[in-house]
Protein backbone atom coordinates (compact mmCIF):
# COMPACT_ATOMS: atom_id res chain seq x y z
CA UNK A 1 0.00 0.00 0.00
CA UNK A 2 3.14 2.19 1.00
CA UNK A 3 4.59 1.72 -2.50
CA UNK A 4 1.09 2.04 -4.42
CA UNK A 5 1.01 5.75 -2.38
CA UNK A 6 4.21 6.64 -3.23
CA UNK A 7 3.53 5.92 -6.94
CA UNK A 8 0.65 7.92 -7.35
CA UNK A 9 2.16 10.87 -5.36
CA UNK A 10 5.30 10.36 -7.81
CA UNK A 11 2.78 10.46 -10.87
CA UNK A 12 0.59 13.87 -9.46
CA UNK A 13 3.77 15.77 -8.55
CA UNK A 14 4.68 14.92 -12.53
CA UNK A 15 1.56 16.25 -13.50
CA UNK A 16 1.29 18.92 -11.65
CA UNK A 17 5.11 19.96 -13.12
CA UNK A 18 4.29 19.08 -16.05
CA UNK A 19 1.33 21.68 -16.20
CA UNK A 20 3.80 24.31 -14.86
CA UNK A 21 6.26 24.02 -17.70
CA UNK A 22 3.65 24.79 -20.12
CA UNK A 23 2.39 27.93 -17.97
CA UNK A 24 5.98 28.98 -17.99
CA UNK A 25 5.82 28.93 -21.67
CA UNK A 26 3.90 31.82 -21.67
CA UNK A 27 6.10 34.12 -20.30
CA UNK A 28 8.86 32.46 -22.93
CA UNK A 29 6.76 32.64 -25.78
CA UNK A 30 6.28 36.81 -24.95
CA UNK A 31 9.80 36.75 -24.81
CA UNK A 32 10.35 34.97 -28.56
CA UNK A 33 7.31 37.70 -29.65
CA UNK A 34 9.00 40.99 -28.70
CA UNK A 35 12.46 39.40 -30.03
CA UNK A 36 10.44 39.11 -33.30
CA UNK A 37 9.08 42.44 -33.02
CA UNK A 38 12.19 43.90 -32.34
CA UNK A 39 13.55 42.80 -35.47
CA UNK A 40 10.92 44.47 -38.58
CA UNK A 41 11.22 44.45 -41.03
CA UNK A 42 12.51 40.92 -41.75
CA UNK A 43 12.22 39.32 -44.98
CA UNK A 44 15.27 37.55 -46.17
CA UNK A 45 15.58 34.55 -43.03
CA UNK A 46 13.53 32.51 -41.26
CA UNK A 47 12.62 32.96 -37.76
CA UNK A 48 11.87 29.56 -35.50
CA UNK A 49 8.37 29.26 -33.84
CA UNK A 50 7.22 28.61 -30.41
CA UNK A 51 7.61 24.98 -30.40
CA UNK A 52 11.42 24.79 -31.67
CA UNK A 53 11.91 28.23 -29.28
CA UNK A 54 10.97 26.42 -26.25
CA UNK A 55 12.96 23.62 -27.41
CA UNK A 56 16.57 25.91 -27.25
CA UNK A 57 18.39 24.44 -24.37
CA UNK A 58 18.69 27.51 -22.41
CA UNK A 59 15.35 28.18 -22.69
CA UNK A 60 14.16 24.65 -21.57
CA UNK A 61 16.54 24.68 -18.57
CA UNK A 62 14.58 27.68 -17.62
CA UNK A 63 10.88 25.90 -18.11
CA UNK A 64 12.18 22.70 -16.34
CA UNK A 65 13.57 25.24 -13.02
CA UNK A 66 12.12 23.24 -9.96
CA UNK A 67 8.26 23.97 -8.87
CA UNK A 68 9.55 26.08 -5.93
CA UNK A 69 11.40 28.23 -8.35
CA UNK A 70 9.36 31.29 -9.76
CA UNK A 71 9.54 32.20 -13.50
CA UNK A 72 8.36 34.77 -15.17
CA UNK A 73 9.73 37.26 -18.39
CA UNK A 74 12.97 38.11 -15.84
CA UNK A 75 13.82 34.61 -15.47
CA UNK A 76 14.64 34.54 -19.59
CA UNK A 77 16.73 38.12 -19.32
CA UNK A 78 20.10 35.90 -19.25
CA UNK A 79 18.81 34.04 -22.57
CA UNK A 80 18.26 37.24 -24.74
CA UNK A 81 21.14 38.40 -25.69
CA UNK A 82 21.88 34.15 -26.90
CA UNK A 83 19.30 34.48 -29.23
CA UNK A 84 21.02 35.86 -32.59
CA UNK A 85 22.88 32.61 -31.99
CA UNK A 86 20.26 30.09 -31.20
CA UNK A 87 18.32 31.47 -33.82
CA UNK A 88 21.39 31.33 -36.32
CA UNK A 89 22.33 27.50 -35.04
CA UNK A 90 18.53 26.66 -35.82
CA UNK A 91 18.71 28.12 -39.07
CA UNK A 92 22.10 25.97 -39.73
CA UNK A 93 19.91 22.73 -38.49
CA UNK A 94 17.40 22.82 -40.42
CA UNK A 95 19.47 24.16 -43.72
CA UNK A 96 21.30 20.53 -42.94
CA UNK A 97 17.42 18.37 -42.82
CA UNK A 98 16.64 20.30 -46.56
CA UNK A 99 20.22 19.83 -48.42
CA UNK A 100 19.68 15.83 -46.49
CA UNK A 101 16.37 15.03 -47.57
CA UNK A 102 17.17 16.76 -50.87
CA UNK A 103 20.49 14.60 -51.34
CA UNK A 104 17.94 11.50 -50.68
CA UNK A 105 15.41 12.17 -53.21
CA UNK A 106 17.81 12.88 -55.87
CA UNK A 107 19.63 9.81 -55.03
CA UNK A 108 16.30 7.84 -55.16
CA UNK A 109 15.50 9.19 -58.58
CA UNK A 110 18.90 8.01 -59.90
CA UNK A 111 18.69 5.03 -57.78
CA UNK A 112 15.72 4.51 -59.98
CA UNK A 113 16.70 4.95 -63.33
CA UNK A 114 19.66 2.73 -62.86
CA UNK A 115 18.05 0.17 -62.03
CA UNK A 116 14.98 0.67 -64.90
CA UNK A 117 18.75 0.49 -66.86
CA UNK A 118 19.34 -3.04 -65.89
CA UNK A 119 15.63 -4.42 -65.84
CA UNK A 120 15.39 -8.51 -66.57
CA UNK A 121 13.68 -10.43 -68.73
CA UNK A 122 10.95 -11.18 -66.18
CA UNK A 123 10.57 -7.73 -64.83
CA UNK A 124 13.43 -8.58 -61.91
CA UNK A 125 15.81 -5.84 -61.24
CA UNK A 126 19.03 -6.56 -61.84
CA UNK A 127 21.71 -4.90 -59.73
CA UNK A 128 25.49 -4.30 -60.68
CA UNK A 129 27.41 -5.91 -57.71
CA UNK A 130 29.97 -2.69 -58.24
CA UNK A 131 29.69 0.07 -55.56
CA UNK A 132 30.20 3.80 -56.50
CA UNK A 133 33.02 5.53 -55.13
CA UNK A 134 31.92 7.58 -52.21
CA UNK A 135 32.31 11.36 -53.05
CA UNK A 136 33.99 13.77 -51.00
CA UNK A 137 31.11 14.95 -48.08
CA UNK A 138 31.98 18.40 -49.00
CA UNK A 139 31.73 18.28 -52.69
CA UNK A 140 28.44 16.22 -52.65
CA UNK A 141 27.02 19.43 -49.76
CA UNK A 142 28.43 22.04 -52.54
CA UNK A 143 26.56 20.26 -55.12
CA UNK A 144 23.43 20.00 -53.36
CA UNK A 145 23.14 23.64 -52.39
CA UNK A 146 23.71 24.67 -56.02
CA UNK A 147 21.24 22.49 -57.44
CA UNK A 148 18.61 23.22 -54.95
CA UNK A 149 18.88 26.72 -55.61
CA UNK A 150 18.15 26.46 -59.31
CA UNK A 151 15.40 28.07 -60.61
CA UNK A 152 14.36 24.38 -61.97
CA UNK A 153 13.83 22.79 -58.46
CA UNK A 154 10.33 23.21 -57.91
CA UNK A 155 8.79 22.13 -54.49
CA UNK A 156 5.47 20.98 -53.56
CA UNK A 157 3.84 20.65 -50.33
CA UNK A 158 1.96 17.67 -49.57
CA UNK A 159 -0.99 19.52 -47.98
CA UNK A 160 -1.02 22.27 -50.41
CA UNK A 161 -1.28 20.20 -53.58
CA UNK A 162 -3.13 17.37 -55.08
CA UNK A 163 -0.70 16.65 -58.30
CA UNK A 164 0.19 13.56 -56.22
CA UNK A 165 1.17 11.26 -59.09
CA UNK A 166 3.67 13.61 -60.99
CA UNK A 167 6.11 13.94 -57.93
CA UNK A 168 8.55 12.30 -55.56
CA UNK A 169 8.04 11.96 -52.21
CA UNK A 170 10.84 12.72 -49.65
CA UNK A 171 12.70 9.71 -48.06
CA UNK A 172 15.03 11.91 -45.24
CA UNK A 173 15.51 8.48 -42.83
CA UNK A 174 18.67 6.79 -42.75
CA UNK A 175 17.65 3.65 -41.60
CA UNK A 176 14.80 1.68 -41.71
CA UNK A 177 14.72 1.98 -38.01
CA UNK A 178 13.99 5.23 -37.78
CA UNK A 179 11.51 5.92 -35.43
CA UNK A 180 11.12 9.59 -36.27
CA UNK A 181 9.47 8.63 -39.75
CA UNK A 182 5.94 9.61 -40.07
CA UNK A 183 3.91 6.24 -40.85
CA UNK A 184 1.89 7.35 -43.28
CA UNK A 185 4.69 9.57 -44.51
CA UNK A 186 5.63 9.34 -48.50
CA UNK A 187 2.09 7.50 -49.13
CA UNK A 188 0.05 10.16 -51.92
CA UNK A 189 -3.09 11.61 -49.98
CA UNK A 190 -5.58 13.89 -50.94
CA UNK A 191 -4.84 17.58 -49.86
CA UNK A 192 -6.55 18.63 -46.72
CA UNK A 193 -6.87 22.38 -48.30
CA UNK A 194 -6.74 23.99 -51.28
CA UNK A 195 -6.95 22.28 -54.69
CA UNK A 196 -4.83 25.50 -56.07
CA UNK A 197 -0.87 23.54 -56.35
CA UNK A 198 1.31 26.26 -55.09
CA UNK A 199 5.14 26.05 -56.65
CA UNK A 200 7.67 26.86 -53.79
CA UNK A 201 11.29 27.51 -54.09
CA UNK A 202 14.82 27.75 -52.48
CA UNK A 203 15.27 29.48 -50.02
CA UNK A 204 11.54 31.15 -49.05
CA UNK A 205 10.06 27.21 -49.48
CA UNK A 206 12.11 26.93 -45.64
CA UNK A 207 9.04 29.25 -44.34
CA UNK A 208 6.43 27.65 -45.82
CA UNK A 209 4.05 27.46 -43.38
CA UNK A 210 2.70 23.47 -43.69
CA UNK A 211 6.25 22.86 -42.37
CA UNK A 212 5.15 24.21 -38.71
CA UNK A 213 1.94 22.87 -38.97
CA UNK A 214 0.26 19.02 -38.50
CA UNK A 215 -3.31 18.08 -38.73
CA UNK A 216 -4.20 17.12 -34.61
CA UNK A 217 -7.74 17.05 -33.27
CA UNK A 218 -6.53 15.64 -29.63
CA UNK A 219 -3.68 18.03 -28.64
CA UNK A 220 -3.40 19.99 -25.38
CA UNK A 221 -4.79 23.48 -26.23
CA UNK A 222 -3.75 24.82 -22.82
CA UNK A 223 0.49 24.59 -24.61
CA UNK A 224 0.93 28.11 -25.96
CA UNK A 225 3.37 26.74 -27.79
CA UNK A 226 1.31 24.35 -30.36
CA UNK A 227 -2.06 26.00 -29.95
CA UNK A 228 -3.47 27.61 -32.90
CA UNK A 229 -6.72 29.08 -33.45
CA UNK A 230 -8.04 26.01 -35.86
CA UNK A 231 -9.90 22.78 -34.79
CA UNK A 232 -7.80 20.79 -36.85
CA UNK A 233 -4.46 22.05 -36.52
CA UNK A 234 -1.66 22.78 -34.29
CA UNK A 235 1.99 23.65 -34.49
CA UNK A 236 5.00 21.64 -34.37
CA UNK A 237 8.75 21.83 -35.16
CA UNK A 238 9.82 22.12 -38.42
CA UNK A 239 9.98 19.76 -40.48
CA UNK A 240 10.51 19.33 -44.56
CA UNK A 241 8.84 16.23 -44.59
CA UNK A 242 5.60 17.30 -46.07
CA UNK A 243 7.77 18.51 -49.38
CA UNK A 244 8.38 16.84 -52.48
CA UNK A 245 10.18 17.79 -55.90
CA UNK A 246 7.47 17.92 -58.77
CA UNK A 247 9.29 16.71 -62.34
CA UNK A 248 6.46 18.16 -64.24
CA UNK A 249 7.40 21.31 -62.70
CA UNK A 250 10.89 20.99 -63.19
CA UNK A 251 9.96 20.01 -67.36
CA UNK A 252 7.86 23.57 -67.42
CA UNK A 253 10.38 25.09 -65.69
CA UNK A 254 13.25 24.58 -67.88
CA UNK A 255 11.42 25.66 -70.80
CA UNK A 256 10.15 29.68 -68.94
CA UNK A 257 13.88 29.80 -67.99
CA UNK A 258 14.85 29.14 -71.53
CA UNK A 259 12.26 31.48 -72.56
CA UNK A 260 13.60 34.30 -70.24
CA UNK A 261 17.19 34.11 -71.56
CA UNK A 262 18.87 31.95 -69.19
CA UNK A 263 20.46 29.00 -69.05
CA UNK A 264 17.92 25.94 -67.22
CA UNK A 265 21.51 24.10 -65.95
CA UNK A 266 22.32 27.54 -63.80
CA UNK A 267 19.56 30.03 -63.39
CA UNK A 268 18.46 30.18 -59.63
CA UNK A 269 15.31 31.31 -58.76
CA UNK A 270 17.10 34.69 -57.77
CA UNK A 271 18.83 34.96 -61.35
CA UNK A 272 14.75 34.87 -62.54
CA UNK A 273 13.59 37.41 -59.87
CA UNK A 274 16.22 39.52 -61.11
CA UNK A 275 15.74 38.98 -64.62
CA UNK A 276 11.82 39.53 -63.98
CA UNK A 277 10.27 39.11 -67.18
CA UNK A 278 7.01 38.94 -68.14
CA UNK A 279 5.02 36.24 -69.74
CA UNK A 280 2.08 35.95 -71.88
CA UNK A 281 -0.13 32.66 -73.09
CA UNK A 282 -1.01 32.59 -76.58
CA UNK A 283 -3.84 30.41 -75.73
CA UNK A 284 -5.75 33.08 -74.07
CA UNK A 285 -5.01 35.78 -76.68
CA UNK A 286 -7.95 38.05 -77.21
CA UNK A 287 -7.28 39.49 -80.91
CA UNK A 288 -8.95 42.83 -82.06
CA UNK A 289 -9.98 41.06 -85.84
CA UNK A 290 -9.05 38.91 -87.95
CA UNK A 291 -6.63 41.27 -89.52
CA UNK A 292 -5.24 42.77 -87.04
CA UNK A 293 -1.53 41.90 -85.71
CA UNK A 294 -2.34 42.92 -81.84
CA UNK A 295 -3.58 41.48 -79.53
CA UNK A 296 -4.91 41.73 -75.88
CA UNK A 297 -2.74 38.79 -73.53
CA UNK A 298 -2.87 38.68 -70.14
CA UNK A 299 0.81 38.64 -68.57
CA UNK A 300 2.12 37.00 -65.52
CA UNK A 301 5.89 36.54 -63.72
CA UNK A 302 7.50 33.11 -63.81
CA UNK A 303 6.46 32.04 -60.30
CA UNK A 304 2.84 32.62 -61.34
CA UNK A 305 3.87 30.99 -65.02
CA UNK A 306 4.61 27.62 -63.45
CA UNK A 307 1.62 27.50 -60.94
CA UNK A 308 -0.96 28.36 -63.32
CA UNK A 309 -0.23 25.09 -65.57
CA UNK A 310 0.39 22.82 -62.96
Amino acid sequence: MVKYMEEMKTKRLNREHDALIIARKFPAINILCEYKKSLLPWTESIMPEPVDFCNFAPVKAVLELPSEVKVDESSFADIIPLLPSLFADWRVDIEKQILKGFGRMMKNSQRATRDLAFLGPFGAFVREDTESVDEDSSDEDTELAENIALATTVFECHDCSFSNWTTNYWDISDDEDDEDEDEDFGIPAFSQGSAAKKPLFYPHVMGHQCLTRKVDFSCDRSDPSIFLDQLDRTRTSWSCKKLRISKRAKTMMEAIVERCGLEPLFATANDMDNQDTLLGCPLCANWTDSTSNDAKIPVFGWRAAVGIYL
